[in-house]
């Protein structure tokens, strides 16, 4: 990413996503606390709780297909996530993939976000890994190419292609893609059983170049003439093949010579391959090369990268690239966080060594209090990549903040109030005067005495600051909520039985209760000395509501 931005290149980066995901567990029939679902899965289902914490998302070729304002017929951005239904440990990733991506493309006027594809076999989607964009310029209507490797309802016996036709038909569609200009290529049988799940392991390109291995699509020369047509009028198309007898394709795939980035650099006349330095080891890739740069052809040199951790689990130099082609409006418009320079990257370096373990035992996954080192050291990173961008908006840096009439407002209560007095609907709080008096107290001893000391930046100026271990910092976590749990359940005791705390319908109190259980419980909290609490909470969370808006569903 440095050498690239060295070059004049835009880079940036995604958020990482939470991890372990308590969602495929808690789906999976796990249910409690986090400590009590981390136990239980270590114990009944390890694989899947190591499916629960993989960080496969760093591949980000994965991410989504992108399809730029210049190809849609509404002149906007397309990203459509991916399912990547095939492989559970990947399955899991597109609903986190889609929130991150509407983050960082909220401008409904320049980008248009879709939601992954049904999971379903026929709708195999596994994004940028089977697409190509060729184009004059990177600014200029361009033609978009879709590998797929089956028809739906296509058996997929024998080594998986990941891909299918639907699939990608259903994203060109989506993306209001010119029929003329898009094509759909089948990868060969050959590339797929020899390794080649995704297109870019046996084909790259850029610009008016295709960079492709002799077997890897199933009709080779009509793919070509198809590219052909789609660009006539755009562009001269230049295929380059690498012939089968120069480079078996077992090298080409062990060596992962197209799963590099293919760029144009702006110092430069030809195209550049940036390739894994597996290539530059492996003979017959190596000596590949060295003939290509020799050549008139399109691609004038390359770069070999040491990319070595990735390539041992399977991801080169392109499947850590999601290629996003963006005008500068479209750049301005997105979330400045997510875009990197040296100085943010040496920032975010920084974070990643003060929170994250350079090496991790099997054991550990076992470990709660390595879940809570997970949740913080994601959070600790995202704070650093997307403060500064979010404190234009809210100065206390803080959420949720709300627009009202083009003025940010922040708080919560604050926002809560609002709400109830600009807002249609039922009450959040009771007509009474007393007893509105009685819910704002309630509300207030969450929110103002409990709520600001086990605030995540407190708990990491304990760590860090103060020398507190994680025990440490659990024992002051449960005497904060103790103290204001200890006055609310009393509070609670005195009151006329009621549907809830102060009416028929949930209101203010409920809505600041709610989340503090959430939290006392997460933390690993005895909670069973307040069970007018308890039973509130549970009234609550059976209501739709209150289930869609708990970070982690409750037990059932």
């Amino acid at each position: 990413m440095r050498m690239l931005i060295a070059h004049g290149l835009v880079q940036g980066v995604l958020p990482p996503l939470p991890r372990p995901n308590f969602d495929l567990l808690v789906s999976a029939g796990f249910g409690g606390t986090d400590a009590q679902i981390i136990e239980a899965a270590s114990k009944t289902a390890p694989g899947l709780l190591k499916a629960a914490y993989s960080a496969s998302s760093m591949w980000t070729a994965n991410a989504a297909t992108i399809s730029p304002s210049a190809d849609a017929r509404d002149g906007r951005l397309h990203l459509t996530t991916a399912n990547l239904s095939t492989m559970l440990h990947r399955a899991q990733e597109h609903p986190d993939t889609t929130a991150s991506l509407i983050s960082i493309f909220s401008n409904d006027e320049k980008f248009a976000v879709h939601g992954a594809l049904p999971m379903h076999p026929d709708f195999s989607d596994e994004g940028a890994a089977n697409h190509v964009r060729l184009c004059s310029s990177h600014g200029e209507e361009g033609v978009e190419l879709f590998v797929y490797g089956r028809e739906a309802g296509e058996s997929t016996i024998g080594f998986p292609s990941r891909q299918s036709k639907l699939a990608s038909e259903s994203v060109a569609r989506g993306h209001g893609l010119k029929s003329n200009r898009c094509v759909f290529i089948r990868q060969s049988r050959a590339a797929i059983d020899a390794g080649a799940f995704h297109n870019d392991v046996v084909s790259v390109g850029a610009l008016d170049t295709l960079f492709f291995h002799e077997l890897a699509f199933e009709d080779r020369n009509g793919a070509l003439d198809a590219i052909r047509r789609a660009s006539s009028g755009l562009f001269d198309f230049k295929p380059v093949m690498v012939p089968l007898a120069e480079v078996p394709i077992e090298d080409a795939i062990r060596a992962y010579l197209f799963n590099s980035q293919l760029l144009k650099m702006p110092e430069e006349d030809r195209l550049v391959l940036v390739a894994p330095t597996e290539t530059e080891n492996t003979e017959s890739t190596r000596a590949y090369c060295e003939r290509l740069v020799e050549s008139n052809g399109p691609i004038g040199k390359v770069i070999y990268a040491d990319v070595r951790q990735s390539m041992r689990n399977g991801g080169g130099p392109a499947c850590l690239r999601l290629r996003v082609v963006m005008t500068d409006d479209e750049i301005d418009a997105c979330h400045q966080g997510v875009l990197m320079d040296e100085e943010t990257i040496d920032e975010l370096q920084e974070v990643v060594r003060r929170t994250y373990r350079d090496r991790l035992a099997p054991a550990d996954l076992a470990d709660p209090l390595f879940a809570n080192e997970c949740r913080e050291a994601r959070e600790a990173l995202l704070d650093e990549q997307l403060g500064d961008a979010y404190r234009g908006v809210n100065p206390q840096m803080r959420v949720p903040a709300i627009e009202v009439n083009g003025q940010i407002i922040g708080q919560s209560m604050a926002i809560l109030e609002w709400i109830e007095e600009a807002l249609p609907g039922p009450s959040l709080l009771p007509t009474d005067p007393i007893e509105r008096l009685e819910v704002r107290a309630f509300a207030d001893t969450i929110a103002c005495d409990i709520h600001p000391l086990n605030n995540l930046s407190v708990l990491k100026e304990l760590r860090v600051n103060y020398g507190a271990d994680d025990a440490g910092v659990r024992a002051w976590y449960h005497d904060w909520i103790r103290r204001g749990f200890d006055a609310l359940e009393l509070q609670v005791a005195k009151w006329a039985p009621k549907a809830f705390l102060f009416g028929e319908t949930p209101g203010l109190a409920e809505i600041t209760l709610i989340p503090q259980i959430y939290n006392a419980q997460r933390y690993d909290m005895n909670l069973s000395a307040y069970p007018a609490l308890m039973a509130m909470a549970e009234k609550c969370l059976a209501l739709p509501a209150f289930k869609k808006a708990v970070p982690v569903k409750p037990e059932a």
